[in-house]
């Protein structure tokens, strides 16, 4: 669909006024442009891309604009918006963007752009180069796609003719009358147009560099150095005009804006409206454009490699002064063509030299008349003999070439038979001596496989002994590298002892269920902002560590403690002390694997959830142990450790922001992120739940997965499934509570209202485990992973089941469905 009007109502097809030719048939025309195109492999696609640029930049002559005044200063504005709307759908841009081009000018600063909109004037201008740069983007497509159809290869010879005379003899034999049109050299005028330093091309590119040049100026310049050229006429009145006697004639040419319209270039938010077209031609056309600005734009850095200069675009008046000098320099090559740099005037004398080239002449051989040449016979026949040589040298030569190519056509045939004979006998004679070599070389390399399998034998032998022993002194060296001190001699409770024997053979629930992913398909919600409070270089630990320490000593300890580090209640002492040889087991303990480690850190943190008043004194001996540790294994588990404590407890108030400021400062590069996001988080839980519980806290330690993500420094999601079918990858992290993750998905499906109060369920083994909204996701997972004999807290977790009998062993409330 082209929106195309009749020819009066579209402005540029009026301005040369009325578009009818007589004897020319509109239609005809076009059915014969499109047999063309056809002709020359233009698709249908192509053709209606060709069609809908003609027709946009017809509509965008129908663009109108009228003055209006802003903040004291004359503003243009669009009178015919549809006219926009027709050029943004044909070209397939934005028609906001397209209005904004013509209407503003952009200046990109260096960190935003400001747009300042444009006066009637300049609008007008905007708008017809548009037109302009479509226009000529499309005819260049167009030569170039019609030139690699007709001459498909890159190189052609081509041989040009230029013929300025008619058939004046003819016209003298049959007694015509006829004028002598003589034709004179037009060098000088190329001269006063684009000869250097001061043709009129080079003065006008000199204006145009020059910011404070004008129109004025440039016709002055002009004046200055042509005013005495007789082929250059100044006008008689102080009118910004100029005239050139041309060969043609005459012409007067109108100063008025010759320096803007010298500006071939095109503004980048233009070439980035057009690149941004769903029209993949319009858009291959600029981009290429663009291409081509880039290079000539970086070649021209290049050159200038001893003075730094600005990059000035290429004009209209540079285009042209080149499309001329290569115009005159292939004239000259023209004239080689006949052996002479000058071609002779067409009169007998030339005609008589051009014969005694050929022939010997003597006087009254020959006569010149008027239009021709009269020879004598002998001359003649001499004429004809030479002729009749070529042609029968040209005739024996053909025959030479066809006798070859068939000689040759039977050499080959005859060759590829010999050929083929000695391959047979080759063959045979060959095979028959390798069966001999085979059998004798069978015998021979089943000798030396023999050797060379009992030398290999002994190698792999002694290479065996040699790698076990390697290898027990390698797991001796690993078993030996976390340890500081030896700690497997601290005695650990019984029931702790019987889980990490349970989890050395024991395998973990869901280990088939984790993988690496991509990001996921929901986003968390922004709402509460991760950042570190504006006071935290208020807080040094070692502060914390004068105020609330029992003895203002801090730092790696290498033997259990006599009496625990903070001030905490008596009754609470012993288990303290318990602890602290737990966290020189957990970071020393060389025989720990994967799963143990995952068991022993979860028997801490249990018991920091079941004593509240000592999960200060938990993080403040694993913040003991990391202080300058040298062991980089040892130091690693302790963090990890750390880690694993404020994804399960938030610190106390008095802690918090002393924590907060030691991770920052001191913490591993890849472990320094979680620990900030765990504790700001568990901060924001503890500040929404205040008035509820005096501490933040989860209901059960870590689970697989996020024992995983902590060690590989990951992000965690879990795969959620809704009521309707769909299901999503969903971000979570320990501190993500049911009304948390049931917000994201609600938000992601566009529920931006009523999300709070909901809550996620989990289905596992035939029974449905509702969370409320307020509890936290990790729990269900880990809850379903703890072994049945770990101490752990009741649930309080709503279980739907068809069969009660299988319901969680330490559920609370369940529900059971009866048949």
């Amino acid at each position: 669909m082209m929106f195309l009007k009749q020819w009066g109502l579209i402005s540029h097809s009026i301005q040369g006024g009325d578009c009818g030719i007589t004897g020319k048939n509109d239609a005809e025309d076009f059915l014969r442009l499109l047999a063309a195109m056809e002709i020359l492999h233009f698709t249908p696609d192509d053709q209606s891309a060709i069609f809908r640029v003609l027709s946009s930049i017809l509509h965008l002559g129908n663009v109108y604009f009228q003055r209006y005044e802003a903040d004291g200063q004359e503003v243009a504005s669009v009178v015919s918006a549809q006219e926009i709307r027709v050029v943004a759908e044909l070209l397939q841009i934005s028609p906001e963007g397209l209005q904004k081009a013509i209407t503003y000018k952009v200046m990109e600063t260096m960190r935003d752009k400001i747009y300042t909109p444009l006066t009637v004037e300049s609008a007008v201008d905007a708008r017809d180069a548009v037109a302009k740069i479509l226009y000529s983007l499309l005819f260049h497509w167009l030569i170039e796609r019609i030139n690699a159809q007709v001459y498909p290869r890159q190189h052609t010879l081509s041989i040009s003719i230029l013929d300025i005379y008619g058939f004046e003899e003819e016209y003298s034999r049959e007694q015509i009358p006829w004028q002598d049109i003589p034709f004179s050299d037009n060098q000088p005028c190329i001269d006063l147009i684009a000869t250097k330093p001061h043709g009129i091309l080079r003065i006008l590119d000199d204006q145009s560099c020059f910011p404070q040049a004008t129109d004025h100026t440039f016709l002055q310049k002009c004046h200055y150095h042509h005013g005495n050229n007789p082929l250059y006429l100044k006008p008689k009145m102080p009118l910004p005009e100029f005239t050139i006697k041309h060969f043609a004639g005459r012409v007067t040419y109108q100063v008025y804006k010759f320096l803007d319209k010298n500006y071939d270039q095109v503004r980048q938010d233009v070439l980035d409206l057009f690149i941004q077209s769903k029209n993949k031609m319009v858009s291959n056309l600029f981009v290429a454009h663009a291409e081509v600005m880039g290079q000539q734009k970086g070649g021209h850095m290049r050159k200038s490699s001893t003075v730094t200069r600005k990059y000035q675009a290429p004009t209209v008046s540079n285009k042209f002064q080149q499309s001329l000098l290569e115009l005159v320099e292939k004239m000259e090559r023209y004239k080689s063509l006949v052996g002479i740099q000058e071609l002779p005037d067409a009169n007998g004398e030339n005609c008589v030299i051009m014969l005694s080239k050929l022939c010997v002449l003597t006087p009254g051989a020959y006569h010149v008349g008027v239009t021709k040449l009269f020879l004598k016979e002998d001359i003649y026949q001499s004429l004809e003999c030479k002729r009749e040589r070529c042609r029968q040298l040209a005739a024996l030569t053909l025959q030479r070439y066809t006798r070859m190519f068939f000689v040759r056509k039977r050499f080959v045939a005859f060759r590829k038979k010999i050929i083929g004979l000695q391959a047979q006998c080759r063959g045979f004679l060959t095979r028959k001596r390798y069966v001999k070599m085979r059998e004798s070389l069978v015998r021979f390399r089943s000798l030396v496989h023999m050797y060379v399998s009992r030398k290999r034998y002994i190698k792999m032998k002694f290479e065996a002994r040699r790698k076990a022993e390697e290898e027990r002194r390698r797991r001796e060296m690993e078993l030996n590298k976390r340890e500081v001190v030896n700690v497997t001699h601290l005695v650990i409770p019984a029931e702790l002892g019987a889980l990490l024997h349970t989890a050395r053979v024991r395998r973990d629930l869901h280990s088939d269920c984790l993988a690496l992913l991509q990001t996921p398909h929901i986003q968390e919600s922004t709402s509460y902002q991760l950042t570190l409070p504006l006071d935290i270089n208020n807080y040094p630990f070692y502060r914390f560590v004068q105020i609330y320490f029992r003895e203002p000593k801090f730092g790696m300890l290498m033997a259990p403690l006599e009496s625990p580090l903070t001030r905490i209640e008596e009754d609470l002492r012993a288990e303290a002390l318990e602890l602290f040889i737990m966290v020189l087991r957990f970071m020393g303990d060389p025989h720990l694997n994967g799963a143990q480690e995952n068991m022993f850190g979860n028997y801490i943190i249990q018991r920091g959830l079941l004593s509240p008043g000592l999960r200060d004194e938990i993080l403040a001996q694993v913040i003991n142990q990391v202080w300058r540790n040298v062991n980089a294994d040892n130091a690693e588990r302790g963090w990890l450790l750390l880690l694993a404590c404020v994804c399960s407890f938030a610190p106390s108030s008095k802690m918090d922001k002393y924590l907060l400021k030691f991770v920052s400062d001191h913490a591993p590069a890849g472990c320094q992120a979680l620990l900030q996001h765990r504790l700001i988080q568990a901060n924001q839980k503890t500040q929404l739940g205040s008035g509820s519980a005096p501490e933040t806290a989860r209901t059960y330690p870590l689970s697989l997965l996020e024992w995983t993500a902590n060690r590989k420094k990951a992000n965690m999601v879990l795969h959620v499934h809704c009521f309707d079918g769909g299901s999503f990858l969903c971000p979570v992290h320990s501190w993500t509570s049911g009304e948390d993750l049931a917000g994201d998905i609600l938000r992601h499906r566009g529920v931006s209202d009523w999300w709070r109060g909901s809550s996620v369920l989990m289905k596992e083994h035939g029974q449905w485990v509702e969370l409320a909204g307020h509890d936290y996701v990790m729990d269900l997972i880990a809850d379903l992973e703890l072994p049945t004999d770990f101490p752990k807290q009741k649930s309080y977790f709503i279980i739907s089941t068809d069969n009660p009998a299988r319901v969680r062993a330490n559920a609370s409330l369940r529900v059971g469905c009866i048949q």
